[in-house]
């Protein structure tokens, strides 16, 4: 029997991400370089790379499917423009949100 899903599924293939904490763009750029904190001083110099990071795809917790992240979670799955050029599918970033 499928389960219902409450709420629309919100998977999405490129595009843009429907986020439910922070901005991911930023997170990737920062995490690559070894930045934690947004108050670190090299955060505004990074920033300037966060628009090179581009979803690949996101995928919504689906009680249907049997996939649920966290609590109700989302994956997100990122890449930056310099992986993109040259498709290193083993330099995408995971990154999971949850509610």
């Amino acid at each position: 029997m499928r389960q219902h899903t409450p709420f629309p599924l919100n998977h999405r293939l490129l595009g843009f991400s429907a986020t439910l904490q922070d901005v991911l763009r930023s997170q990737c750029q920062f995490i690559l370089h070894g930045v934690t904190d947004e108050q670190d001083p090299h955060a505004r110099e990074l920033m300037k790379g966060a628009l090179g990071w581009h979803l690949l795809w996101q995928v919504d917790s689906d009680g249907a499917a049997g996939m649920r992240w966290a609590n109700n979670g989302m994956l997100y799955y990122w890449m930056n423009q310099a992986d993109c050029e040259v498709f290193h599918g083993n330099a995408s970033w995971l990154v999971l949100q949850s509610e």
